[in-house]
């Protein structure tokens, strides 16, 4: 029970501080927009990489699949 309470209070004085961050720095929200949720300016562009491996795709002879 001790544990659990010694792991909520970090994560709650972690939470606290990233808080504190976002209230005092707009770029931070900004930052978490872009990171999290792939917002972006209007004249940029996102590229999202993956380390995924590749999978092969059945073939399709559908020509409005291709």
């Amino acid at each position: 029970m001790k544990e659990d309470i010694n792991k909520y209070k970090s994560l709650n004085e972690i939470n606290t501080k990233k808080l504190r961050e976002l209230k005092r720095n707009p770029s931070a929200i900004k930052k978490i927009a872009r990171e999290n949720y792939f917002m972006k300016a209007d004249d940029e562009d996102i590229f999202v990489l993956s380390d995924d491996p590749k999978t092969e795709q059945p073939q399709s002879t559908n020509e409005t699949t291709q």
